[in-house]
């Protein structure tokens, strides 16, 4: 499924660093930082909240549960 919202490999590329790594020692990350940039990305764009999310993207944000 593709979403105007979604990153191309250069656009991820020119934002991957403000997505820091999970620290050493602590639980490895469920979600791929690309899709949480993703739904962000949706939520601003959509001006909605989490929980109203396409089922698309419900099951990649990370805030649903």
């Amino acid at each position: 499924i593709g979403y105007a919202t979604d990153l191309t490999d250069v656009q991820w590329a020119a934002i991957a660093h403000m997505f820091p790594d999970a620290r050493p020692g602590r639980r490895p990350r469920k979600a791929d930082k690309c899709e949480i940039a993703a739904v962000i990305f949706f939520l601003l764009h959509a001006g909605c909240a989490c929980w109203f999310l396409l089922h698309g993207f419900r099951k990649r944000c990370v805030l649903s549960g």
